[in-house]
């Protein structure tokens, strides 16, 4: 089904070309370009366009990235600006050996810059750790983009004077046998996950046969950074959740019925580690707790496999779910 994940486990090599459904990079934070700045993409050289495999000199530069220079030439296609975006330009020879091999590849007309300005949309570049527009969340750590606490005054229990810390509280018998109030605790999601879902549940909620949503329209509603949604609907697409449609027309929509979509495929695609701890089997009472592991990954499973993006449409009180 997920075909990015039968390439990751047989380890069949992914497709070169980018793919020809891919949207273009869009305007998505016009409010940081002052008037009269031109916008366009950024594209690093080595590693992203060229490949990298160690320095050889400022005039050496590897063999195209088939892939990437798909994806750009499509781009300057579109009437859509591009600059290369490399360090060499710093450097008479470097320059002057980036303007040749783009000469020699097809995109000579291309800029090359070391330095970036307020026009830039986007920069493509495989050293790049991105973060969630205004919020310092990195997009690729699971860890990282754990949704912050929140404070909810209204749900706390009756206030409970703790025992003694330190020493004091070893001593004393009184302080040891002194429980605190049991709060059952909320299974926190990460922020991909909350906006993968919500995405998705705005998606089923206009889902009809050739109907597509787009993207500005999605961010809009789901309150999404507009820079973070295209990834994350890009991923989605990989894994086969969604579907896209290019041109002015164009936009996304869900691959399948919404009842046919289940949490677990979800996660599934946007993160497969959920509930996958592997856990050893040293020590006396290791194959027990990996075997309780085991059954609780399973049953979580199938759990999530019952509820679907229809609930999803059907629940708007925003109340708690039994499953």
């Amino acid at each position: 089904m997920f075909a990015w994940l039968r390439r990751i486990l047989t380890g069949e090599a992914p497709p070169e070309a980018a793919p020809a459904d891919e949207p273009a990079p869009t305007e998505r934070l016009a409010s940081t370009r002052p008037p009269g700045v031109q916008s366009w993409i950024g594209v690093d050289l080595d590693g992203t366009l060229a490949r990298a495999e160690g320095w050889k000199g400022m005039d050496v530069i590897g063999e195209p990235v088939p892939g990437m220079m798909r994806r750009v030439r499509a781009w300057v296609d579109k009437g859509l600006k591009v600059k290369v975006v490399t360090a060499r330009a710093g450097d008479p020879v470097g320059l002057a050996a980036t303007q040749a091999w783009l000469g020699r590849h097809g995109l000579g007309g291309l800029e090359v810059t070391d330095r970036k300005d307020f026009g830039m949309l986007e920069l493509w570049d495989d050293r790049a750790i991105q973060v969630v527009h205004n919020t310092g969340i990195c997009f690729l750590s699971p860890l990282g983009l754990r949704a912050p606490a929140r404070a909810h005054p209204a749900r706390r229990g009756p206030r409970v004077d703790l025992p003694p810390r330190g020493r004091r509280a070893l001593r004393d018998p009184a302080a040891r046998t002194q429980a605190r109030p049991f709060r059952r605790q909320a299974m926190i999601a990460s922020l991909k996950v909350e906006y993968s879902l919500r995405v998705l549940a705005q998606l089923a909620r206009r889902h009809k046969p050739g109907t597509v949503v787009r993207i500005e329209d999605l961010a809009k509603a789901e309150a999404i950074p507009p820079n973070y949604l295209v990834q994350l609907l890009n991923e989605l697409r990989e894994g086969e959740l969604v579907a896209s449609k290019r041109g002015k027309a164009g936009g996304y929509r869900l691959a399948r019925n919404p009842s046919d979509i289940s949490l677990q495929d979800v996660l599934a695609v946007v993160e497969p580690s959920l509930g996958k701890t592997k856990v050893t089997v040293k020590g006396a009472s290791g194959p027990q707790v990996a075997a309780l592991w085991r059954e609780v990954s399973r049953r979580l499973e199938a759990e999530l496999d019952k509820v679907t993006l229809a609930h999803l449409m059907r629940g708007g009180d925003g109340g708690d779910w039994e499953i």
